[in-house]
């Protein structure tokens, strides 16, 4: 790895000399400069999903999430560690959507570029790093580290809620019954870590 001009890499033989590039579509190996731009990506490799319902987290190519019945790859999400305690979530099957939040509750996805400064609240008005907390009887709560909402799901949509003091999340519009409660706005996540993916 040769470093660049604009923190991005070269890569050259030691032995050849001959650099790694793609020119129209096919992988070359020339004396042409060709800059890449490397990112480390680590974390665990979890399913997302919500017992009570029997659902998990799911996003397609194009950044929608939503909820599924499956135990497949569009629904494994990467969990990066985002500093302080935070991580941020991401599709596995496409690296480049981060789980986001929106002061309103809205649940979406967003790009790296447009997560680029979580620490305070960016011209997207989005959040991308989350608080993965335990709960005294099993599962995780996930809050959003900017807005302090649950994630949670309500009538089949997935979105975060004010938590209410004792891990349980009540809607703005509606307060359930303690039995819809835990069927409509559990809060607990279970992160179940994925089988080895080839």
């Amino acid at each position: 790895l040769v470093r660049g001009a604009y923190g991005n890499v070269v890569l050259q033989s030691l032995k050849t000399g001959d650099i790694l590039g793609v020119d129209t579509g096919k992988i070359v190996l020339n004396k042409d400069e060709h800059f890449w731009n490397i990112d480390c990506v680590t974390g665990e490799l979890c399913f997302l999903s919500n017992p009570a319902l029997d659902c998990r987290l799911r996003c397609d190519m194009a950044g929608l999430t939503t909820l599924s019945t499956n135990w497949k790859g569009w629904e494994v999400f990467r969990l990066m560690e985002a500093g302080h305690g935070y991580v941020k979530i991401s599709s596995w099957m496409h690296s480049q959507w981060l789980l986001c939040s929106t002061a309103d509750g809205t649940v979406k996805t967003c790009t790296h570029a447009e997560a680029s400064n979580d620490d305070e609240i960016n011209y997207h008005d989005c959040c991308s790093k989350w608080a993965i907390e335990k709960r005294e009887n099993g599962g995780v709560v996930i809050r959003s580290k900017i807005f302090g909402r649950c994630l949670s799901v309500n009538n089949g949509i997935l979105r975060t809620y004010q938590n209410n003091g004792n891990n349980l999340l009540q809607s703005e519009e509606k307060k359930p019954t303690p039995n819809e409660e835990a069927k409509e706005f559990g809060p607990t996540f279970a992160v179940s870590p994925t089988a080895p993916l080839i």
